[in-house]
């Protein structure tokens, strides 16, 4: 595993690079091939290549084409001299939306592709990564009406990110998560729908220092997007057990952490302002106060088992996405890395949660 200090003074480099304002070029639209859309995957035919796809789109009054260039190579230069000859221009990175990688290359370190890219191609800081569950050259070739396909898979994400469904991304947070002490990185996990031309979010991906290691699907992003001290908001959360049918819309979150170094454990306390769903659209058919008794009680305890196993499978996965390390860090003078690595899988949480809810109705 790369040293600490050396993986921070390369991402450092990395985020200053980022944080540079380019020059101004003065060639004309037709001698630049403007990248929207960048791609990585295996090579099918040779283990040791890369393939590095680029999305080219050239819009026009009444639409526009779309082109992507492939070029293979053992190394990312070696993949930009080759994409730099098959294109028509020089090429431009300025407006690149997306930068994709391969879910299966990515249980390699991809720091060492992506600094590249980021360095030699000068990314926009703001530039959405993701993983695919679909081959990433297949998404960049889909046939899409409005706006390229590169554009359109980063608004897919970005829509997600403000209905508060995954928690906000791009290649500078990516950075970042990945030098800090106490948090593992996590990036948007997209794939085609049923082989149609639209993008589906799949879930998230769930990093250890820069290899992939497991998705998070379904109603556990919305566990782990409650647990990160941010808002939950207008999403549908409903119980699959037996008795009164709980359904309830998140208006609001928020989270907080108490860390006891002595004893080597953590009180995660989790507030949920909610507003629970009739069972029909009938103004007459409501639940009485007695049931809102029984439901309220039912959301706290089926949440808190949840929250509980999620964290319990986190750690038997040596993953923490929630950055726990970071919270106890902040809350310890004494934290040193080392020893939380150490007792972080057998560390005990304690998880209470709290739920109001709205007695207006919709």
């Amino acid at each position: 595993m790369m040293p600490r200090r050396c993986r921070t003074f390369q991402a450092g480099l990395v985020v200053f690079i980022l944080l540079m304002v380019t020059g101004c070029q003065t060639e004309t639209l037709e001698q630049l091939s403007i990248i929207y859309g960048i791609a990585v995957e295996a090579d099918e035919n040779d283990k040791e290549k890369l393939s590095g796809i680029i999305s080219i789109p050239f819009y026009k009054k009444d639409g526009f084409e779309n082109h992507t260039v492939t070029a293979q190579g053992k190394t990312p230069a070696e993949i930009q001299n080759e994409l730099s000859l098959q294109s028509s221009g020089r090429l431009v990175v300025g407006k690149a939306q997306v930068l994709l990688i391969d879910e299966q290359l990515a249980r390699q370190p991809v720091y060492r592709f992506m600094g590249f890219f980021t360095s030699e191609f000068n990314l926009p800081a703001s530039t959405s990564l993701a993983l695919t569950e679909t081959s990433p050259k297949a998404m960049l070739d889909m046939s899409t009406k409005n706006v390229d396909p590169a554009t359109n898979i980063s608004t897919t994400i970005s829509k997600h990110e403000r209905l508060g469904i995954i928690p906000g991304t791009n290649l500078l947070t990516f950075v970042k998560q990945y030098v800090r002490e106490g948090q593992d990185p996590y990036l948007p996990l997209v794939g085609m729908e049923n082989g149609n031309n639209s993008v589906k979010l799949k879930g998230l991906a769930l990093f250890k220092d820069d290899r992939y290691v497991m998705p998070l699907k379904g109603a556990q992003n919305l566990l782990l997007f409650a647990l990160l001290e941010e808002s939950v908001s207008h999403v549908l959360y409903e119980s699959e057990n037996d008795g009164l049918p709980l359904i309830m819309m998140f208006e609001h979150s928020n989270a907080s952490y108490d860390w006891n170094p002595s004893e080597k454990s953590m009180k995660v306390r989790v507030r949920v302002h909610a507003r629970l769903q009739e069972r029909t659209n009938s103004p007459m058919d409501v639940h009485s106060e007695a049931e809102k008794g029984q439901l309220k009680m039912k959301a706290e305890q089926q949440l808190a088992a949840e929250l509980d196993r999620l964290v319990r499978r986190f750690q038997r996965n040596d993953l923490d996405p929630v950055g726990f390390g970071e919270i106890a860090r902040s809350q310890d003078r004494h934290w040193k890395a080392k020893e939380w690595k150490a007792i972080y899988p057998q560390l005990k949480f304690q998880t209470a949660v709290s739920v109001e809810f709205d007695s207006e109705r919709r």
